[in-house]
């Protein structure tokens, strides 16, 4: 995530809150708050200073949920959760099926969108690629191999791009816009936003056809971005390689809700939150249960309502 890590850095600075991108905390540099982006990347970290400092995570991993499913893909990192939750005053999400699960257990998370920025955004490379009627960049296997098997099935009738990952700047600008179509392919079997997959497409100006997403704010369907089950990609496919206007029109208003929300929007709400909790520290049975929080990781400890 150090793209995005750099990009949100970048964007708290601007909106008054100086940051810097690093690897690890440093408290060395007395830093008001930490954020950290992919927290259970840092599982193992020993946070410390939590009375003095605010900790903030942005999650990024799929959790299992009613809405979404995703039991089998998420449920190994739900239990994850569980163990780190503690270290951190607020925790974002940047799919909002999870953080309505994760908020009727969990008070102190909210939703925050992923956001486009410019490293994501990619431009048409300047030579014209070859072209392709789709691709997939991800890892084509998923669970029970069902990504592959899709798109083993798809490559019987359509060109597709050869390169699934590994790909970065230009060389994933190539790959995205010399497919006619890009395809989001759930790995599990279920309904979860791939949110910086959508992110990414979408600003860069590109045509997405996903299967299914239980909530993919702030995008919508049919006017973003094109939905369809597995049993509906050929004929959903090949409707829109036939009708170029109607794919335009799609890409222009997927990129103008993308570029809509942008890091900067995201990076005002990660700053709301900070402000809120050092607002919440001058009460003093707050700051007695923080302290408690920070040990046992009680949730109920961190509901100013009670």
């Amino acid at each position: 995530f150090k793209e995005y890590r750099d990009a949100m850095a970048w964007a708290l600075s601007a909106q008054g809150f100086p940051s810097s991108a690093l690897e690890e905390p440093d408290y060395s540099l007395k830093p008001a708050g930490i954020l950290v982006i992919g927290p259970h990347l840092y599982r193992r970290y020993g946070f410390h200073n939590v009375e003095s400092v605010i900790h903030g995570a942005i999650q990024t991993e799929h959790f299992p949920s009613n809405e979404a499913g995703a039991l089998r893909f998420g449920k190994h990192r739900y239990k994850r959760f569980k163990g780190y939750y503690k270290s951190y005053d607020f925790i974002l999400d940047w799919h909002r099926s999870t953080q309505a699960m994760l908020s009727t257990r969990y008070p102190n998370v909210f939703h925050l969108p992923h956001g486009s920025y410019a490293a994501i955004t990619h431009a048409p490379p300047e030579e014209r690629p070859e072209s392709y009627d789709l691709a997939f960049i991800g890892d084509a296997t998923g669970i029970d191999s069902r990504r592959e098997r899709i798109l083993i099935e798809l490559s019987a009738h359509y060109s597709i791009h050869p390169t699934f990952s590994g790909v970065w700047g230009q060389k994933k600008a190539a790959v995205l816009h010399s497919s006619r179509i890009n395809l989001n392919l759930h790995f599990d079997e279920a309904l979860t936003f791939e949110s910086p997959r959508f992110f990414e497409c979408l600003s860069s100006g590109c045509f997405l056809i996903s299967e299914p997403v239980a909530d993919p704010y702030p995008f919508l369907p049919g006017r973003d971005y094109v939905e369809a089950c597995t049993h509906q990609l050929r004929r959903v496919i090949d409707y829109y390689l036939e009708n170029e206007d109607e794919r335009a029109q799609i890409i222009s208003m997927g990129q103008q809700t993308a570029q809509e929300h942008g890091i900067d929007v995201s990076a005002r709400l990660v700053g709301h939150r900070f402000l809120v909790e050092r607002g919440l520290r001058r009460d003093a049975s707050y700051r007695r249960r923080n302290r408690l929080f920070h040990l046992f990781g009680w949730p109920r400890l961190k509901d100013p309502t009670r």
